[in-house]
């Protein structure tokens, strides 16, 4: 499988800078937990819900940040594609270019070498960063529930932060995958650009949908984000929602992918 050793090299290449960067993820979100207090979230939540419903709708609070699972999805869930997802695009945004034009990817392909599997493992050793992050998230938030005493552990759903993690995991793949199709096609600079616009695009349409007229809020549809819903699980623990978001991402993924597989195959490289 030459995509598998494609996808190995370019995550060994780059392994010290995702462990890095996973471990000040978990060191974050360790912090996070260590802030949390019952009481003095009371307080914050009131004055949000006090301000203005439109506020209220557009941080998505559908009950007390003094509940520890709505602190989870308030302060890290809603934030992670901030935290995560902006690492993903810049770094997916300029691999595939990079290759291109310092002409290294002339010497990959010279090789027995498929163009798509070239593609494949790159996608793949996203996957691979993917998973090291969210294992080392899953560690901080163990860790600090075990760890800091105001945490009760017999109110905790683990099995709605296992879920929200998956969530997350997928939301991220489809964040990943939007960069690696524009990077297939564009250089370095302009893959960046376009790959951030369309982010926050997508942010925009898929959760401050409710700030355009109520006749076009189905725009929200069309959006990576509205399909990343954390609150359902962790405040309402509610599944009523969660397999059309698996398959929604998965779906989105899957057909982008196939799509940059083509785009690269029929692009033009020079030599």
């Amino acid at each position: 499988m030459k995509f598998y050793q494609i996808a190995k090299h370019n995550f060994l290449n780059n392994k010290k800078g995702i462990l890095l960067y996973s471990f000040l993820l978990a060191l974050l979100y360790f912090w996070f937990l260590s802030i949390f207090n019952p009481d003095s979230n009371i307080g914050m939540q009131q004055s949000i819900t006090n301000s203005s419903e439109l506020l209220y709708s557009f941080l998505n609070i559908e009950n007390e940040v003094s509940v520890f699972l709505g602190f989870l999805n308030y302060y890290l869930f809603s934030f992670a594609w901030l935290y995560i997802g902006l690492y993903f695009t810049i770094k997916i945004s300029q691999d595939v270019p990079t290759e291109v034009e310092e002409k290294t990817i002339n010497l990959i392909l010279s090789k027995p070498l498929k163009r798509y599997e070239f593609v494949s493992g790159k996608f793949l050793s996203y996957i691979f960063s993917n998973l090291v992050i969210i294992s080392a998230l899953f560690l901080a938030l163990i860790s600090g529930i075990i760890v800091f005493p105001l945490i009760t552990i017999s109110q905790i759903e683990f099995s709605a932060i296992l879920l929200s993690l998956i969530l997350l995991s997928l939301h991220l793949l489809s964040i990943g995958v939007t960069a690696l199709a524009f990077s297939t096609f564009l250089n370095r600079r302009k893959s960046l650009t376009i790959n951030f616009l369309v982010l926050i695009a997508f942010f925009i349409l898929g959760q401050l949908y409710i700030l355009f007229p109520e006749e076009i809020q189905w725009i929200k549809y069309f959006s990576i984000f509205h399909y990343y819903n954390t609150s359902s699980l962790l405040l309402n623990t509610t599944l009523d929602f969660l397999a059309l978001d698996i398959l929604a991402l998965s779906l989105y993924s899957i057909v982008l992918f196939i799509i940059s597989l083509i785009i690269f195959q029929n692009q033009n490289i020079p030599v």
